[in-house]
Formats: C-alpha cells, sequence, structure tokens
C-alpha cells in the first residue's frame, strides 16, 4: 500500500496550476480592492513633480543601498560553494551571482530565469549539472530563510504600526513572530546538534549551524539595504525603519506569492495601501517608480555594460566569458521590452510647456505628429521584436536596432526628449555589440506567438489606456478631441497615437490567434514544433516577457 503521501501526489500535481491560479486571483483581488480608493484621486502631474524633486542625495542613497544588497546577494552563492565544498575564482562566483539576480529580479520567478543564467555559467566554469541545481536549491531556501527572519523581526519591534495593514491585536502578531524567530532557532539548533533531518521519510543534510547562521545574517542584510534603498526615496512619515521593515516585509512576501514577474503592482499596491494615510499618494507611487528604476533597471543595464564591455575588448575568449556572452539576448530583450513600454508611456502623456515651445518655433507641425504616432507604433513593435530577440533571430536583432535608432530620432521632433533619446541610442549600442549572438535566419513573419505572449502586450496596452485617462482626467472628453492638431492639443495626439498602437495589436493579435500552420523558424536545440508552429516554453517565456506589467 503506498504511503499517504505518495497517494497524494498525483492529485496535487493535477490541482497544483488551478489552485495556483484562484491564489494569485484571490491575492490580486484583495490587493486592487483595497487600492482602489486610493487611486482614484491620483493627479499625473503632482505625480511627476513628486519624482523630479525627489532630492539628488537621496537618489545617490538609494544607489548606495542597492550596491549594497547586490553585493550582499553574491554572498548567497559563495555560502552555496562553501557548503557543497567546491572551490571557484570569486570573479566567476561574482559575475554570475550579480548576473542572475540582475535578471531574476527584474523578471521574477528568480529560481527559473536566475537559475538558467546559473546553469549556463557555472556549467562553463565545470560543474556539473547536479551540483548547480544543490546551488540553486541552496539560494532559494536561504532566500525563503532569510525572508522569514527579516520579517518575523520587523513584525517583532513593529508590529503596532501595521494594525491598520493587518487588523489584529499587536500581542497575536508579536506572539506569532516569536514563535517564527524560536522555530528558527531551534533548526540551527537541531543542525548543531544532528545536522540531518528526516521528513516525510527521507533523510536530509542540513547545512552546518555555522552556514545557517550566515546565511542568515546574508540574507537579512541584503532585505534591509533591499529596504533602505525604497526608503531613502519615500516621503517623510512618522513611521520608524523598523516598522518600515515590516510593510517591506509584507510587500515582499505577497509579491513572491503572486507569482507576478517583480511582484509588480503586488507590491506597490501593498506599499500604497500601509502608506496611504501617511502621505499623498503622488510621493508615495513617485518614489516605488524610482525605486524600480533603480534597484531592478540600473543593475540589470549594469550587467549588459558588463557584457558589452567584454565583447566590445573580445574578452570572451575563457569558457565563463563566452557563456556570460550567451545571456546577452536575454537581458537585452527585457530592455528592449522595456524600451517598448517606455515609447508607449511616452505617448500617451503630455509633452511638457517648455518643449511644446521649442517645437512651436522650430518644427513644423506635421512631423511632431507623424513623429508621434510612429513613436507608438515603434514602442508597440519593439514589445513583438523581443520575442525573437530571445530566441537569437537575426531578423529581430536587425528590427530592434533599426527601431531603436527610428525612435531616438523621433524622441527629439515628439517631444524634446533627450533623456529618451539618449536611454534608446544606448540599447542601440548594445545590440550592434552583440550581433554575433543572433546568427538563427528567420524572418519577421515566420515569428509564432504564443497566447502568454499576446496577452502580456494586450496588458502592457491596457496600461497605456489607464495612463492616457490618467494623464488627461481633468479634460473632458469631445467628439472633436479625435480632429485637433495643434502644438499644444496634446490630449488629440495621445488620443490618436494610443488608439492606432491599440487597433494595431489588437489586428496582430487576431492574426496570430486564427493564422493557420505552417510557419516555422530556427529556434534553440531542444524546442519542440507542432505543425509547422513553436512550442517554446510559453509559461517561460510570458515570464521574460512582463518584466515590469
Amino acid at each position: 500500500m503506498k504511503p499517504s503521501a505518495e497517494r497524494f501526489k498525483p492529485v496535487l500535481s493535477r490541482w497544483r496550476t488551478p489552485l495556483l491560479v484562484v491564489m494569485v486571483a484571490l491575492i490580486g483581488a484583495a490587493v486592487l480592492g483595497g487600492l482602489r480608493h486610493l487611486v482614484q484621486s491620483l493627479d499625473y502631474d503632482a505625480l511627476t513633480r513628486a519624482m523630479a524633486t525627489t532630492p539628488i542625495d537621496r537618489v545617490a542613497l538609494s544607489v548606495l543601498a542597492t550596491m549594497l544588497s547586490y553585493l550582499a546577494l553574491t554572498g548567497y552563492d559563495f555560502s552555496a560553494l562553501r557548503y557543497l565544498g567546491i572551490r571557484m575564482r570569486p570573479a566567476t562566483t561574482i559575475l554570475t551571482a550579480f548576473m542572475s539576480y540582475a535578471v531574476g529580479n527584474s523578471v521574477g520567478l528568480g529560481v527559473m530565469t536566475g537559475g538558467a543564467v546559473r546553469m549556463r555559467m557555472y556549467t562553463a566554469a565545470g560543474l556539473e549539472t547536479g551540483q548547480i541545481f544543490r546551488i540553486i536549491g541552496f539560494n532559494a531556501g536561504a532566500v525563503g530563510l532569510g525572508v522569514t527572519v527579516f520579517g518575523a523581526a520587523g513584525m517583532l519591534v513593529g508590529a503596532d504600526q501595521v494594525t491598520g495593514l493587518l487588523p489584529l491585536p499587536v500581542l497575536l502578531l508579536q506572539g506569532a513572530a516569536a514563535l517564527t524567530l524560536l522555530t528558527i532557532a531551534a533548526l540551527i539548533g537541531l543542525s548543531a546538534w544532528r545536522g540531518q533531518v528526516r521528513l516525510f521519510g527521507r533523510s536530509m543534510d542540513l547545512p552546518s549551524a555555522g552556514l545557517l547562521t550566515q546565511q542568515i545574517v546574508i540574507s537579512v542584510f541584503d532585505l534591509a539595504a533591499c529596504a533602505a534603498a525604497l526608503w531613502f526615496l519615500m516621503p517623510d512619515t512618522d513611521v520608524s525603519f523598523a516598522g518600515f521593515l515590516v510593510y517591506f516585509a509584507i510587500a515582499i512576501s505577497l509579491g513572491v506569492l503572486s507569482h507576478v514577474p517583480g511582484g509588480l503592482g503586488v507590491f506597490e499596491a501593498v506599499m500604497l495601501l500601509a502608506y496611504g494615510s501617511r502621505a499623498d499618494t503622488e510621493s508615495i507611487l513617485g518614489a516605488l517608480i524610482l525605486f524600480r528604476g533603480v534597484y531592478f533597471l540600473l543593475p540589470l543595464t549594469v550587467a549588459t555594460l558588463l557584457l558589452a564591455d567584454h565583447e566590445l575588448h573580445r574578452a570572451t575568449d575563457t569558457p565563463v566569458g563566452r557563456a556570460a556572452a550567451r545571456t546577452s539576448p536575454v537581458l537585452l530583450a527585457i530592455l528592449v521590452f522595456i524600451a517598448g513600454i517606455w515609447l508607449l508611456a511616452s505617448g500617451a502623456t503630455p509633452t511638457t510647456a517648455a518643449a511644446t515651445d521649442i517645437l512651436t518655433l522650430h518644427v513644423p507641425l506635421a512631423i511632431v505628429e507623424i513623429a508621434h504616432l510612429l513613436g507608438g507604433v515603434a514602442g508597440l513593435s519593439l514589445l513583438f521584436v523581443a520575442r525573437g530577440l530571445l530566441h537569437r533571430l537575426d531578423a529581430a536583432w536587425w528590427a530592434a536596432v533599426v527601431l531603436t535608432l527610428a525612435a531616438a530620432m523621433l524622441a527629439l521632433p515628439k517631444g524634446i526628449a533627450w533623456t529618451e533619446a539618449a536611454g534608446l541610442s544606448m540599447l542601440g549600442r548594445f545590440l550592434w555589440a552583440f550581433r554575433g549572438e543572433f546568427n538563427r535566419r528567420s524572418t519577421l513573419r515566420m515569428q509564432v506567438f504564443e497566447t502568454e505572449w499576446l496577452i502580456a502586450v494586450g496588458l502592457v496596452v491596457a496600461a497605456m489606456i489607464w495612463l492616457l485617462f490618467l494623464s488627461y482626467r481633468d479634460i473632458e472628453y469631445r467628439h472633436d478631441l479625435w480632429w485637433q492638431f495643434a502644438f499644444d492639443a496634446h490630449v488629440s495626439r495621445s488620443l490618436r497615437a494610443i488608439t492606432l498602437t491599440a487597433f494595431l495589436a489588437v489586428a496582430i493579435g487576431l492574426w496570430q490567434l486564427l493564422r493557420p500552420g505552417g510557419f516555422g523558424a530556427l529556434f534553440p536545440s531542444g524546442t519542440a514544433t507542432v505543425g509547422g508552429g513553436v512550442l517554446v516554453r510559453p509559461r517561460a517565456n510570458a515570464a521574460v516577457v512582463l518584466v515590469l506589467l
């Protein structure tokens, strides 16, 4: 007769996905329901002012805290290697850990995406597959342990400050936190006493008590530095740093449970709910947007810069260097997708008064209108092109280069957007540096987009429509807005641009869903093809795409 645990395995396997979907839906509904009244009064101009007036010294402190957090993250890999008794060059460990966490933190599902980077680079360094899986598992356990200790310690100290978010007695919250910390202390004691535990009929070797303690210290330091990166950007309130750590731990935990890449939306919603009565919504949301840029986008850009430096100086003649270069398509796909969102958001929001004055004096109105429309089309195209970059398609590379450079030139007549032009130019330079990595011949019309990818693009377009109405909420809709052409007719230009991109997105989506089979392309080995189409782990692809949704 099978053990009871074995009997339930097929049932759990069958219902795992539906239960996960239900859990994610419940978390999302609860968070969004509580958030609705906070964003009803959100003012776009106040939001942009809050971001623009953030003191530069606070941004610098946030960047410093981010550096300390990522430095601590490398400690996970050093501890895992020490646990397995593996000796490796520190430079290889640091580069692998940094790139893994830069990708994993930005995309979410860090074990999956960051683990893929580790698998490629540690294999090149000479490790076996089993060893790499143990490193990935060790790191996942260490992160979970660290989040638990971090949240429990914060709750123990600052439980009185989160009763508004968690309507439970302070003593009950502190008791649960103390019990959690005592359980972890008992685990460390068990490790020191026996070094082995038996669960579900299987023996499992525990790390030494010293190594467990070291991992907890690393995790707490990492999360405290990550929290500090946001803390420095938040508006001044009566919330102490200890209380803020509790909010941060809850937001991180719900973001992980939601399975949304990077916890985006869920994390921000929890922080808005926690801080909503203590500061204006625009200041809080502005800080959260800046935090996303500093803690997620900045490391991703730095990782790409490091790889570009390797590629440009031909320093990839070592196995690890070549493995690092082969991860560049993933990084570039993420950055291109972000660039597409950036362009769409730029088209949905008004141009500044100063830029409008310059355009009025020096640029024909027809050029401004055309640049606005083409900028939106380029942004939508980049969302689709990112999928081809992920699979190293040469046609996607050419399209990305042309689109980014064209969008960089359009940024000036569109709204004197120097930052946008500079960012897109840098992205074009990155793409050019890694030309050799995109060697799979294909045509753009041969691409087959999974349903998850189309849903991701649809969510981005829906978010841009919401941003459009947020930006112009004080302007009453009239039918004649569609036909107004003037330098100060910002709402009309944004309305036309977003409508065009939404129409094209629907058209492309329908064409993809209704097209007959028989189209194929060259993809990495191991990719399964069905009916000429491509099935390339659609959930993994969707995870990479949903970087900033």
